[in-house]
């Protein structure tokens, strides 16, 4: 493109990078990141989620994961959509308990997850057949997702007592 005197923007080169991974095409992806300064184009937050989206699909979840970690450095700020993605490569890899850990972390900073995320940590309990061991946490995690609200005994005895799941 910078031949033809056309430079990508942020969106353009997020979106490539993004066909790159859903197309599997893994040896070329590290070498367009890279790029990205040559190209004029400014890392950011949706690149930074797409890089550890691959290294995930790719099984490198700690690379990933030391990806997510330097987000601050790079003056990016992990959104839903980062820790669903690095949610998703942990339990894909059978690391459910970190991908617990990560949902903590992310409420602890004021992100909020979302049923999707949700979704992710029930599929991995599921897959990994966890699911008797962290009966539970799938039980918080449904009425978290029903209600939209933060789980907490007494909310989910007014929840029973209101609702035909109750009776």
């Amino acid at each position: 493109m910078p031949g033809y005197g056309c430079w990508p923007t942020a969106k353009t080169f997020n979106f490539v990078l993004n066909l790159l991974v859903n197309t599997r095409n893994f040896d070329v992806i590290h070498e367009v990141y890279v790029s990205a300064g040559s190209l004029g184009v400014e890392i950011d937050v949706c690149c930074l989620n797409i890089m550890i989206k691959w290294l995930c699909k790719n099984g490198d979840v700690d690379a990933a994961r030391q990806v997510f970690d330097e987000m601050p450095k790079q003056g990016c700020r992990p959104n839903v959509r980062t820790f669903s993605a690095l949610v998703h490569g942990l339990c894909e890899n059978n690391h459910v308990e970190e991908a617990f850990s990560l949902l903590a972390k992310m409420e602890s900073e004021g992100v909020e997850p979302d049923t999707i995320l949700m979704n992710i940590l029930i599929s991995g309990l599921r897959k990994h057949s966890r699911v008797g061991v962290m009966q539970g946490q799938i039980l918080i995690l449904i009425f978290r997702m029903v209600t939209g609200s933060s789980f907490s005994w007494g909310t989910v005895f007014k929840f029973l007592t209101t609702t035909s799941l109750g009776a």
